[in-house]
């Protein structure tokens, strides 16, 4: 398609520029965050719905 070879033509170039080290910095800084915002696998608490009122009690 001619599209996608005209844009390849304009932006190839720039797409293997490296990017800037504050931009890694940033983008480092923001996944160390969010994995450290996340709750670990066995100190999460098991979803429950907001109407359950049973609490896992079935009779």
């Amino acid at each position: 398609m001619w599209l996608n070879r005209q844009l390849h033509a304009l932006y190839d170039d720039i797409a293997r520029e490296p990017l800037p080290s504050d931009v890694v910095a940033l983008i480092e800084r923001h996944a160390q965050e969010s994995a450290a915002a996340e709750p670990s696998a066995d100190t999460a608490a098991a979803p429950t719905s907001p109407t359950d009122t049973t609490h896992g009690d079935k009779k």
